[in-house]
């Protein structure tokens, strides 16, 4: 698992790969920590890593790593960093970070209001 700052040039990169065939790989940002680009398979979608503190049992810290949308929707990483940062500001508050980090992708890709 590599880290560096994602830029347009390395999902250029990643789209390749995508083309030769290439297994998995995941890059983490290294400017906005959660934040990484997964390819799997013919798949390149960016991630919203985080850990949480489990509530009851012995207090473990939980990782997970949520698809947030794939590079076609959105391939600008400046506003990626923006989404993830909502969802990172969430979890400090106490609230569901991907409810937050959805509601600010939303926002990104001008989605029109639902109910």
């Amino acid at each position: 698992m590599a880290s560096e700052k994602i830029t347009k040039t390395t999902l250029g990169r990643l789209r390749r790969l995508t083309k030769r065939g290439r297994k998995s790989v995941e890059i983490r940002d290294l400017v906005q920590p959660g934040l990484s680009v997964r390819l799997t398979g013919r798949r390149l979608s960016w991630y919203f890593r985080y850990s949480t503190t489990q509530v009851g049992g012995h207090g473990h810290a939980v990782r997970t790593a949520e698809p947030i949308c794939t590079i076609d929707a959105c391939g600008d990483p400046e506003k990626m960093r923006a989404v993830v940062a909502t969802g990172k500001a969430a979890l400090q508050d106490r609230r569901d970070p991907m409810a937050a980090v959805r509601t600010a992708l939303a926002v990104v890709l001008r989605l029109p209001e639902t109910r």
